[in-house]
Parts: C-alpha cells; structure tokens; sequence
C-alpha cells in the first residue's frame, strides 16, 4: 500500500502538470515581460500556446528531481539517525574493539577482563562496556541482542523512548528486571509494552516485561536490549564486543589514546577510536551504501537536456514564421536566443518546484512508511536541502544550456525562408 501510494502520488504529478503549468504560463505574462521585456512576454505567450506538450516536459523534469531527492533525503535520514544513536550510545572519549569482524559489521569479541585492565590506565575514569549478539532465536526467527553495562542504560544513551517511562524503565533494565524491545521488533511480532518476552538461553527460558520500546538499529528483525549481567548469567557470555573509555576532566586524550594503543598492540588487533573518527568511519560506509545515489545528477542532465530540447526545437518548428517575423521587425539573434533560452528556464523552473513538492512527500512516505515496512527501521526524517538545492540548480543550468543549443536552430534558417514556410 505505501508502493501504491508513492506511485499515485507521483502519477498525480503528472496530471496536475499540464493544467498547472498552462496556468502558470498565463500569469506569467507580465512578470516574466516586467523582467526580460519582450522576449520574456514571447516567452510565456509560446508556452501557453502549448501547455500539454510544456506540461508533460515539466512533469518529466519534476519526476527525475522528485526520485532524486527521495533518494537523497532516505540516505540522509539513515546517516542522520543511525548517527545520533551511535553518538549517543557510544559516546565516550575513547571507544576500543577489535579490526578484526565475524563476518559482517559486527567486531570480533574482545575479553572482559581488558575492563579493568582499561580502567587502570592514568586518566581513565571509568570503562563501560556493551556486548552485541546477533542470531538469537525469537518466535521462530534471529534477532538481535545488545547488552549493556550498567552506566550505558540511561534515557541520554539511548533515543527517545517510543513507550514506557524514561524515568523508571532504565531502574528497571539496569536491574535486570526488564528489557527494552527495539520498535522494529514490536512492530514484526506485535509486542506491546507490559508484554512479557521470552527468550531461550543455555539457562532455561528468560521471561521479562517489556518496560520500553526504542529505535534501535541491531538488527532489521528487531533487537532486545537487556543488563550486561544478565548475558553473563544466563547467557554465560562474558565477551565484549566494545568498551567505551570515560576521561578525567584535564587529560590528554591523545596521550592516553596512544598509551592503550601501546598496551594492546602485542597482545590484540584493536581500533583505539575518539568519537569523532568513530562517527567519520560508520559516515563512510553508509556513504558506500548509498554511493549509486551520485549517478541520480548524471540522470537529471539527460532526462532535462532531452525532454527541453525536444520540446523547444518542436516549438520553434512551429514558430518559424513567427521567429522570422520578429526578426523582420527588428529583433536580434541575441533577442530571439534570449527569447527561447528564458522558456526554457521558465519550463524548468516550473518542473522544478514541482520536482520539490513531489520529492519531499515521497521521501517522507519512504522513510516514515515504506522503509519502516521494508526494512524495519524507524527513521528520523531529514529533507535533503543541500542536495535539493544543488539539483534545482542543476536543471536551472542544465534548461538554460538546453535553450541556448536549441535557439540555434532558429537563427540558421534565412528570415525569408522563415516567412515562405506557411
């Protein structure tokens, strides 16, 4: 149903192109005149005449920028909100976890007892630590699980609760009397809050209330975030998958960066990161992710250039005598360029504020309803303004060429040719 949606919505964009773009042409008339003079009122008067065919070449125009910023602002979304969660669930001085991975995102597991080991370090205040256990089985599929020790279940570590108390739940996962369910989770097995979930593990089931319910990005069948110290005991799992380090006030963090580093080396392959190059490696591989999101521009110039320049030289086809008359009159090749060049941009200014109002709605049906569906993550929604503006810009330059090559087209034939051709 929200494929259906985006689809109707944008096939109604392509209806509403010709009457408004016809519309549009005519109010157009003076303001475009009180601008450009002559040329602009020439401008505006030829695409009244052909408000379809304009039309249709708007709606062209719109649709590639409306996919354009869809696309863009879905990737800007993602960056958006799996940055804030990172920064907040991780964000410590000093993060330490292994190069190595299990085969995907996940890094290899280190020894807990490097906790403590981390805490002795001069500046160190305190170690918090966090494990992440993806494939636990749940109603017949894997989940995720991420344990948390106890100074990293707080309502600033984690994103807005979605329900449940942000004043009692954290007591209450903390002491291990409940857990969190990620909102991917609630929604694919129908989990309310106050609902007791079972999990298997090496110990016998786990039955818990549900005190709270978040946007967590684990895993895309859902996540369950529980104490540290349950996974020990009922898991037997002792492994950390990161700790993260906390500074006293005043110390060199770079410093203590490479004394761990020192420490670890002979003994483990590890990644000693401050936040900042932390958020700059997950920014760098969601920007892999969605690299093909780059070619969207190379597809902008060729749907502009072709859907404008066919649309102008069919025009001037028609125009001809029109074109030569005015040039009979008087007027230069540089008034008549100026002429076709100001339709041009007139057409893609048109399809492209309609490109912007198509695009942001269906970006907030993908990232609030489809990808929610699709994916199971429930994002942030971020518009994508800088990448909106450059597109606008690029139709705007992209048309403006367009007009200019096509307005060659009427300054080759004679003016007497012009005028035999009816």
């Amino acid at each position: 149903l929200g494929n259906l949606g985006a689809s109707l919505w944008n096939a109604a964009a392509i209806v509403a192109a010709v009457p408004l773009v016809g519309w549009l042409a005519h109010m157009l008339v003076r303001p475009l005149g009180a601008i450009f003079g002559a040329e602009g009122q020439l401008a505006a008067a030829s695409i009244a005449r052909s408000p379809t065919r304009a039309g249709v070449t708007a709606a062209a125009v719109a649709l590639i920028i409306g996919a354009a910023i869809t696309l863009t602002s879905l990737s800007t979304s993602f960056r958006a909100s799996l940055d804030d969660y990172v920064a907040r669930l991780l964000n410590g001085d000093l993060v330490v976890s292994a190069v190595s991975t299990e085969g995907g995102w996940l890094e290899t597991p280190l020894p807990d007892g490097l906790g403590a080991e981390l805490a002795a370090v001069p500046g160190v205040r305190r170690v918090e630590m966090m494990r992440v256990i993806p494939g636990q089985f749940f109603r017949g599929q894997r989940i995720g699980i991420l344990a948390l020790s106890d100074g990293l279940i707080a309502p600033e570590r984690q994103p807005p609760l979605a329900t449940g108390d942000p004043t009692t739940a954290p007591d209450e996962v903390r002491a291990g009397r409940g857990v969190y369910v990620s909102t991917t989770l609630a929604d694919r097995f129908a989990v309310v809050l106050g609902d007791t979930l079972e999990l298997d593990t090496p110990t016998g089931v786990l039955a818990l209330p549900v005190v709270g319910t978040l946007p967590d990005y684990i895993s895309d069948r859902g996540s369950v975030i529980l104490a540290r110290r349950l996974l020990v005991e009922r898991w037997h799992e002792p492994m950390v998958s990161r700790l993260l380090l906390f500074l006293d006030p005043g110390t060199d963090i770079d410093g203590v960066q490479a004394d761990i580093v020192a420490r670890l080396a002979p003994r483990f392959r590890t990644k000693v990161q401050k936040l900042p190059e932390l958020l700059a490696y997950h920014a760098s591989v969601i920007g892999r992710a969605f690299q093909f999101t780059d070619t969207i521009q190379l597809l902008i110039v060729i749907v502009t250039i072709a859907g404008v320049f066919d649309l102008l030289l069919s025009s001037i086809a028609e125009r001809r005598r029109e074109l030569a008359l005015w040039r009979l009159i008087g007027a230069d090749d540089r008034a008549v360029r100026r002429s076709i060049t100001i339709e041009s941009g007139t057409i893609g200014t048109i399809g492209a504020l309609l490109g912007i109002g198509l695009g942001y709605v269906t970006a907030w049906m993908w990232v609030a309803i489809n990808y929610r569906y699709l994916i199971g993550f429930h994002l942030q929604y971020h518009f994508a303004l800088a990448a909106t503006v450059w597109f606008v810009i690029l139709v705007l330059a992209v048309t403006a060429l367009a007009g200019y090559l096509a307005s060659g087209t009427a300054m080759r034939d004679p003016i007497t040719t012009g005028i035999q051709a009816e």
